[in-house]
């Protein structure tokens, strides 16, 4: 059996360091992208080596900006500095058209009025400052999903799928725990949805029970959006509504989970879990 006195790091541990989730560990082994030092050849358990942890905290963030893994592997077999300075600068670039694309879409939430049982009618104004940073990545992801799919608005259902990822937090953790993930949940989508619309507009609005969802968020974290302070509603607060959402709702029916699952998954109890492999 494989010994940790080798100073080797059974999976789960090492995924928690590098800020990667076992399941895309193995994922990676299968693709030759990051393998194990170790397999026990007994359990199949896997262990890593402390040397493979800046390799590994790598990956997470390329991810994170949604580079492809083929491009992550030309990177690992070229690391000399004048690729890696490419390779950076062209992600930098993406990453700050991204913002401008989140900015966008909040100042577009900030003009646009909430349903009328919500907000009487009024329109509120969601401060960029008041979502945690994981916030701020889910929101921008958000719209990308839904730019990517071709769809003529923003919903419940692209934040679902958004929260489903790495940088979401305590949400992402919750919903992969149950084993959705954004592809999954982005099919289950796409599955409800039928064909993406013949036309499409240029930038897709948040749709009103995107808005609702937002509303709600603030109320999850018991603040006036006019008064919030800065990182107070975080990817939890989000979670807890866009479950309620039909488009969300819709989606995580398909993938024959309910809402009180994913809720209880916010608050895990002290049941321990089994190892990962």
């Amino acid at each position: 059996m494989v010994r940790q006195e080798r100073g080797l790091i059974p999976i789960g541990r090492f995924a928690a360091q590098a800020n990667l989730s076992p399941r895309q560990l193995r994922y990676y082994h299968a693709l030759g992208l990051l393998p194990p030092a170790a397999v026990d050849p007994r359990s199949g358990y896997r262990y890593y080596a402390e040397a493979q942890r800046a390799t590994a905290e790598l990956i997470a963030l390329l991810r994170s900006v949604d580079m492809p893994v083929p491009e992550i592997q030309s990177l690992l077999a070229d690391r000399s500095p004048a690729n890696v300075r490419r390779v950076f600068d062209r992600l930098r670039a993406g990453v700050e058209d991204r913002l401008r694309q989140a900015r966008e879409v909040l100042d577009r939430l900030d003009t646009l009025e909430l349903e009328e049982s919500v907000m009487e009618q009024q329109a509120t104004v969601y401060p960029y400052e008041a979502f945690t940073e994981e916030s701020r990545e889910v929101l921008q992801l958000t719209q990308r999903l839904a730019d990517d799919a071709g769809d003529g608005h923003i919903g419940p259902e692209h934040l679902l799928a958004a929260l489903a990822s790495p940088p979401a937090g305590d949400a992402g953790v919750a919903l992969r725990g149950l084993g959705l993930d954004t592809e999954a949940i982005l099919g289950a989508v796409a599955a409800e949805r039928g064909p993406a619309p013949a036309e499409r507009p240029e930038h897709p609005l948040p749709d009103a029970a995107l808005r609702g969802v937002i509303a709600g968020a603030f109320a999850a974290a018991g603040v006036d959006p006019a008064a919030a302070s800065p990182d107070v509603v975080d990817t939890a607060n989000l979670l807890r509504r866009t479950v309620e959402a039909d488009g969300a709702s819709a989606a995580l029916r398909r993938l024959g989970v309910d809402q009180a699952r994913v809720l209880a998954a916010l608050t895990p109890g002290p049941t321990a879990s089994p190892p990962d492999r």
